[in-house]
């Protein structure tokens, strides 16, 4: 089994006085953000960057009210990246408990960040019941009453206050088992934008996943067997399930939980080799000498899979759809489909056709019911479409920034729609260019802006014949 080297991450951003056009980064990441009795350590990851979006160059200075660096002043390297570890034994240090504050100063830029490290309370097992200590379930189809509530944010930039509630939240997953224990990091939240991209343009055997906000922290390492085309482009694409914050793929014929292996943040590195051989395979019953060709996640973190052409079955084996594409699942157990027209299946199964709508390209559900939908050609549109198959226009995205170069107009892996409703497309920097970046669209229609250039200084997780993702 491979084994994992750095895991979850709380980031914190520098606020400087300057044009928003022109201004510097600076974040701090504890990874992970929490510590115990019998996991003392964690890694401060440090990242600088100028106005111009180059490596940040200089010196950090380190504080915090408790524990102990390995490092109070770090050295930035030629990426503008450094990293540090740092300590704190509740055992054995009566001030490490409760929040730490992980202070950094970025000292010739005179900017801080800071980010929390949650330690861990220690459990006396004699409260156990049962008079043993519950090492945790290995079924993950066993709720966990919340127990992962602290692994939801593995890698990620999260842009506001953190719901842990909404990958968890102590709901029994209704879908297939994984012969597993507690999902492993890194994981996601299921309303952002995920980037399954490569280390090295072109080539698909380095593949890599990483929150499109923290492009520098990518996840290794997918099966190298696996060839063209990578597991985004073939049918099931991977998804962010929303019980657990993992991310499920389908490699051949088996859908598995993806369980990282290496946390890449620089040059040189070393891909590691059987990645897949620690991602734990989901039990997909019932398909007898038909191959598994598809899967899918539900709202509350049901999976189900697609034997053959068209039928779907439950953890159970048995069917419970018949449709040739299932593009997504509502929270009130609607299904879209895709035959030869786009159609909904209604939540007591009947199908409702709907002649004369447009083609979508991205459809997920609705937080307030149904889906929503992004138009396949012409304007740029989200549409709503009812349980029940009514599709109404809620807009018309703003016109993307100046000089962008639109790279394909259709192409599922180059369009996203998170679970905010902000939509997301594949654009060349400017005309001439290469480099591919990620255009971020308002959800309320007013705005566009790049949200990623893998041009920019630190990138791991490049783009290159690879695919947006997020949840269902």
């Amino acid at each position: 089994m491979a084994r994992y080297r750095t895991i979850a991450a709380l980031l914190g951003t520098a606020v400087c006085a300057c044009p928003a056009e022109l201004r510097p980064e600076f974040e701090v990441v504890a990874d992970p953000a929490t510590i115990s009795a019998s996991r003392a350590s964690t890694a401060i990851l440090l990242r600088a960057r100028t106005e111009r979006g180059s490596a940040g160059v200089g010196t950090v200075a380190l504080t915090a009210a408790s524990g102990r660096f390995d490092g109070t002043l770090v050295t930035l390297d030629q990426d503008g990246v450094a990293r540090v570890g740092f300590h704190c034994d509740p055992t054995t240090d009566a001030q490490c408990r409760g929040v730490i504050v992980i202070l950094a100063r970025w000292v010739e830029r005179e900017l801080e960040a800071s980010t929390t490290i949650t330690v861990e309370p220690m459990i006396d097992a004699s409260f156990d019941a049962g008079g043993s200590v519950d090492s945790g379930s290995a079924d993950a189809s066993i709720p966990d009453g919340g127990r992962d509530a602290g692994l939801g944010d593995a890698g990620l930039a999260d842009a506001g206050p953190r719901d842990a509630g909404q990958l968890d939240g102590g709901v029994a997953d209704a879908g297939a088992p994984v012969d597993a224990g507690p999902p492993l990091p890194p994981t996601f939240d299921f309303r952002d934008m995920v980037l399954l991209g490569t280390t090295d343009p072109g080539y698909f055997d380095r593949q890599v996943v990483c929150n499109l906000n923290t492009p520098w922290l990518a996840h290794a390492g997918f099966s190298r067997s696996s060839g063209y085309p990578p597991p985004s482009l073939a049918s099931g694409r991977p998804t962010v399930r929303p019980s657990d914050g993992a991310l499920y793929y389908l490699d051949g014929d088996v859908v598995r939980r993806f369980v990282g292996d290496e946390l890449i943040t620089q040059r040189p590195f070393a891909y590691p080799q059987m990645p897949q051989d620690n991602d734990p395979a989901v039990q997909t019953p019932g398909c007898g000498a038909q191959a598994v060709t598809s899967f899918a996640i539900r709202p509350d973190g049901g999976i189900i899979h697609r034997c053959g052409i068209t039928a779907w079955r439950d953890s159970a084996g048995a069917v419970v759809r018949s449709c040739p594409f299932l593009l997504a699942m509502s929270n009130e157990g609607a299904s879209y489909c895709r035959d030869s027209l786009e159609q909904v299946i209604d939540p007591s199964g009947v199908l409702h056709p709907m002649p004369g709508v447009p083609a979508f390209t991205v459809v997920r559900s609705r937080p307030d019911g149904g889906f929503w939908a992004t138009l396949r050609f012409g304007n740029y549109e989200r549409w709503s479409i009812s349980p029940v198959g009514v599709a109404t226009r809620d807009g018309v995205y703003a016109p993307a920034p100046a000089g962008a170069q639109l790279v394909n107009t259709d192409g599922p892996g180059y369009v996203g729609l998170d679970g905010h409703a902000n939509a997301y497309r594949l654009y060349f920097e400017a005309s001439g260019t290469s480099v591919e970046t990620i255009v971020q669209f308002s959800a309320d229609f007013s705005t566009s802006s790049v949200v990623y250039s893998e041009g920019d200084a630190g990138v791991m997780c490049k783009f290159h014949g690879s695919s947006l993702l997020t949840g269902p």
